[in-house]
Formats: structure tokens, C-alpha cells, sequence
């Protein structure tokens, strides 16, 4: 039994809103023959200074434009392992009597897995007249992949005790559009934390358990903001916009618990997509869309944009102080950074929660 909770401010202020939902996360172990990058069981002792049985290690990083699938900066996608921090434009556009009614698009994204970090913007612009027909619709998927090995350290724990860490995560979401009412113009994300499942079903597909679930959308007419922890919905609001143009900063903070066992892998997908439908593999076509910004022609000069920013670490629990995690990476988790009992108190009320959220909203429009 896990109990999760999130902060909630109102008309009464801050409140906490707790849940209860019985989940078991499995340790995971990978394996997968693609094409990345490994460390070895000798390396990984060595670095760890224990005799125990390691696993292959592995992570990769991934983009995949999605939508349009033709036209001026199509397809795209990106396949490798460590840090990758790139751009990409599109554009569409029309001429008529000498005058080019354009829509184009830029997206950026730092994805970082060796730092615990990932970053992606967009921005999307029309010129031209009103009427002229030119639209522009982008979505992109991208995920980070690591591999970390539990060690015992000097936890005094041994190899196949089952443990508990948590993985913090900082979520920085900002989205704004210049359209109007009565004007296509909108941006949308997804960010979800995948774990992936030890066991392959009966027929050999490897699945995984969507840990967090965050979608974010910011449009004409609204502002929808959703989380799934665990199956568990923390919060699900929903702001209507009078005059269009809307304009939101907003960040989260949500701790899980993960379960593993000492000397036993586990593998994070940390993801603006999800898979199709969960299916954990690199197979960069198994992603589906995390973030999308669309664009029409109702205005005769106007602009989409939005950025995010997402950080995690993984940190002691309570109760399993002292054990080593090494990632495929090479991202050095933030281990000694336990909160003392008080600070553990005065955010969840009380001790052994499995996972919770804390959110924070500014609104700026």
C-alpha cells in the first residue's frame, strides 16, 4: 500500500489531498541487443568495489519528429547515447502575386541523461495574409534512457535485499500563444517517467509501468493541467480564457519511491512521448507524440511558443540509507541528499509514503 499526495492552493489556501493505491514497482532487468552504449560487468565492479553479478548497463537518447511526415525539414530523427543537444526548423509557405504567406517552426532540446536533465523548446511563427491556407502542425517525441545499478555501499545490506529509493523530479513548464478567439493556436506536452518491466510477456514483448504522467496544454481558449502518479490523478484543473491569448508559468515537484534489489538493475525512461501503447524498446518509431504546437493563418502576423525544463536525482529513503547507485550514464546521483525526519514531516504529514507531488502554479496571464 502506497499513499501519494499533492498541494493544492484555493480559496482556503494550501492544502494537501492525499491517495492510496496498493502498486509494486519490480525491479528491472535489462537487456535489449540494440545498438548502444554498454558498460562493462568488469568496469562497473571495479567502480563499485564489489564482487557481485552485474548486468549489461546501457542508455540511449532519442528524438522523433512525427507530424508533418513531408515537406521543408522532413523527417527527422535523431538515435544515439549520451548528451545530445541540437535544433531543428520547418516551415511551410505560399506564394501568390509575388506576396509568401510562411509558417515556420524551430525546436531545440538539450537532452542531458549523464546530468539528470532535459530540456526542449519551440517556437512557431506565421506571416502572410489572413486566409492564405498555410497551417502548420509539429509534434515530437523525445526520451532519455538510463540504466542504474543498485550497489550496497556502506548500507549494510546484501545482495538481493530488496530497497527502496526515491527519484525527485523538477518539472518547469512556461506556454504562450499570440492568437486570438477565433484563431488556431496552440501548445501541448506530455512528460511521463516509464519503468521498464523485468519480464517479457508470453509473447517475448517487454512492457513498462508508467510511473508519472504530466500533460500540459496552454491554447486559445484554455489551460488544461493533468498528473498521474501511479494510476493515482493528483490533480486535473482546467482555466477557460476570456480573450484568447493565453500565458502560463508553472512548476512541479514529485517524489517516487522505486523498489529494487541490491545488486539488480533498473531501467528509467524519462520521456516527452509515451509508448505505443507500452512497449518499452528503442525503437524510436514506438514513440507517440509529447509535444506539439500548431499554427494557422486566421491572423495575418502572430506566434506560438513554449518551453520545458525537466530535472531529476535519485535519493535516499528513509530506513535505506548508505547504499550505491551507478548509472549507464555516468550520472552521479544525489544519494547523501536525504531530507531530515522534520522535512519529511512537514511536507507529507507523515512517514513511509511511496510516492507524492507538490506543485506550484504563476499564472501570468
Amino acid at each position: 500500500m502506497f499513499s501519494a499526495g499533492y498541494w493544492r492552493y484555493g480559496a482556503v489556501g494550501w492544502t494537501h489531498v492525499w491517495a492510496h493505491v496498493d502498486c509494486s514497482i519490480p525491479p528491472v532487468f535489462l537487456f535489449h541487443p540494440s545498438a548502444l552504449r554498454f558498460l562493462s560487468r568488469s568496469m562497473l565492479l571495479v567502480a563499485a568495489g564489489l564482487t557481485a553479478v552485474l548486468l549489461p548497463a546501457q542508455t540511449a537518447t532519442q528524438v522523433l519528429l512525427i507530424n508533418p511526415s513531408s515537406g521543408d525539414g522532413t523527417p527527422f530523427s535523431v538515435d544515439t547515447t549520451g548528451r545530445h543537444q541540437s535544433n531543428h526548423n520547418l516551415s511551410r509557405s505560399v506564394e501568390h502575386n509575388g506576396n509568401i504567406a510562411e509558417a515556420t517552426n524551430t525546436t531545440s532540446w538539450d537532452l542531458n541523461p549523464a546530468a539528470g536533465s532535459m530540456q526542449v523548446s519551440s517556437q512557431s511563427r506565421y506571416q502572410g495574409w489572413v486566409g492564405s491556407g498555410v497551417t502548420l502542425d509539429t509534434r515530437y517525441a523525445l526520451g532519455l534512457f538510463d540504466t542504474f545499478t543498485i550497489n550496497a555501499g556502506n548500507s549494510g545490506f546484501s545482495i538481493g535485499d530488496n530497497v527502496q529509493l526515491t527519484l525527485a523530479l523538477t518539472i518547469q513548464v512556461s506556454a504562450q500563444t499570440d492568437g486570438l478567439n477565433a484563431q488556431t493556436a496552440g501548445n501541448w506536452l506530455t512528460f511521463t517517467v516509464q519503468q521498464r518491466d523485468p519480464v517479457p510477456d508470453s509473447f517475448g514483448t517487454t512492457h513498462s509501468d508508467e510511473l508519472l504522467s504530466l500533460e500540459y496544454q496552454v491554447g486559445v481558449y484554455d489551460f488544461t493541467e493533468k498528473a498521474i502518479l501511479n494510476g493515482v490523478t493528483q490533480f486535473d484543473n482546467t482555466v477557460t480564457y476570456v480573450n484568447g491569448q493565453g500565458n502560463e508559468a508553472d512548476v512541479y515537484q514529485f517524489d517516487i519511491t522505486l523498489n529494487g534489489v541490491v545488486g539488480e538493475t533498473l531501467e528509467l525512461g524519462m520521456m516527452f512521448g509515451d509508448f505505443n501503447p507500452n512497449v518499452y524498446d528503442y525503437t524510436i518509431d514506438n514513440f507517440i507524440t509529447g509535444t506539439r504546437q500548431d499554427i494557422g493563418n486566421s491572423q495575418a502576423d502572430y506566434g506560438n511558443q513554449f518551453s520545458a525544463q525537466v530535472n531529476w536525482d535519485l535519493e535516499e529513503v528513509l530506513g535505506f540509507e548508505g547504499l550505491e547507485v551507478l548509472a549507464a550514464s555516468g550520472f552521479a546521483p544525489g544519494i547523501s541528499a536525504v531530507p531530515e525526519p522534520s522535512s519529511y514531516a512537514l511536507l507529507m504529514g507523515l512517514a513511509g509514503v511511496g510516492f507524492c507531488a507538490t506543485r506550484r502554479r504563476r499564472r501570468v496571464s
